[in-house]
């Protein structure tokens, strides 16, 4: 999927028809105008550790992708079904800027998940990591107490 293509539905319906009778036409066209929300983050979702809170630096961006274009002065929705498709990718793409841009302030990096690509700066200490990734150590521990559940429940 190209990134700027999307496959574009159009709502047609006269003043007779009732809005849950709408004609759904679809037609295949490129699009370079989505409206995109995007909410950059600098920290992690704060835990509570030993009745302390505890707040990791995580640099991270939330997109909401709005289902609306423009085209030819009207307003129609997008068939979203490729974005969701394609969100491991999408991902992917976010980090490999990312790291682009890092490389470019003069920060090396270090591949850690080539398939994903995930990466961490080249230099910081492995205990300095762990340390500022309480979240993640958090969830770690969450998902194997639902894997462990999950297998009582299918072996028991």
């Amino acid at each position: 999927m190209d990134s700027n293509e999307n496959i574009i539905i159009t709502y047609n319906f006269s003043n007779d028809q009732r809005p849950d009778k709408f004609n759904i036409v679809p037609e295949n066209m490129q699009v370079d105008n989505l409206i995109i929300a995007k909410f950059t983050h600098e920290i992690a979702r704060p835990i509570k550790e030993n009745e302390k809170t505890i707040v990791d630096p995580s640099l991270h961006t939330h997109a909401l992708i709005l289902n609306m274009t423009k085209v030819e002065d009207k307003w129609k929705a997008i068939e979203s079904k490729e974005i969701f498709q394609n969100y491991i990718k999408m991902g992917q793409f976010y980090r490999n800027q990312l790291a682009a841009k890092l490389k470019d302030l003069g920060f090396e990096i270090e591949i850690t998940d080539a398939n994903k690509g995930l990466f961490e700066i080249k230099g910081i200490d492995k205990e300095v990591l762990e340390e500022f990734s309480k979240r993640s150590q958090q969830i770690d521990i969450l998902v194997e107490k639902l894997k462990n559940k999950c297998i009582s429940l299918v072996f028991y």
